[in-house]
């Protein structure tokens, strides 16, 4: 997938290592890669609809999420979310245990809310954009208005544990890529996007 990020470098492309899984968009065409084919209809893209009261739906995947990170106030009048820097940057075992507070609250009328998994909040993101990778226009009546330009997220994926050693997934929605973290290596929080539903995201599994 290529990416035009001509005001702030060359082109660059989006690479994903099969040692480890994350994905990068760090090459240039001019490094060499391996390559793998495939055929067959593509996967999705995102088709977003605002709900008005404090959710979005993804056509694409029937997976609903809450509009704002957690702690970011939603204002019903103006159907938007407070500024970013109201959100929650909870540690990983934290932000697994919002979704059960919301749920016991009934957050946006739902108790059913969950952490994402890698897959779930990585088909929300939009390559084409940057800073943040998601469907964040600058106008108020943007789908995701008031999304953290450099958020980087919690999933609930968990990629290795070894004795006391656990590393995640995380997503970092100022360009969309997927990389793991290190539990106890890295000791700054993420945020928490909540999603519910996606009766119809099989095919991206």
């Amino acid at each position: 997938f290529e990416r035009d990020l001509s005001a702030f470098s060359p082109v660059r492309y989006w690479t994903v290592d099969f040692a480890f899984g994350d994905s990068s968009w760090g090459y240039e065409g001019t490094t060499t890669q391996l390559v793998r084919l495939v055929r067959g209809e593509a996967l999705p893209e995102a088709d977003f609809v605002d709900n008005a009261d404090g959710t979005v739906t993804d056509l694409s995947t029937g997976l609903m999420w809450d509009k704002c990170d957690w702690g970011q106030a939603w204002d019903a009048a103006l159907n938007r979310c407070a500024s970013p820097d109201t959100s929650l940057q909870p540690q990983w075992a934290e932000g697994m245990s919002v979704s059960t507070e919301a749920n016991a609250a009934g957050h946006r009328g739902r108790s059913d809310w969950r952490l994402p998994s890698s897959k779930e909040i990585e088909s929300m993101m939009s390559l084409a954009r940057t800073f943040p990778a998601i469907q964040s226009e600058v106008s108020p009546s943007g789908v995701f208005y008031n999304a953290a330009t450099a958020g980087v997220y919690w999933t609930s994926s968990v990629r290795f544990i070894s004795g006391s050693t656990v590393t995640v997934w995380v997503a970092g929605f100022n360009f969309g890529s997927v990389r793991s973290d290190t539990l106890g290596i890295s000791f700054s929080g993420k945020r928490v996007r909540l999603v519910r539903g996606g009766d119809d995201f099989d095919g991206l599994e």
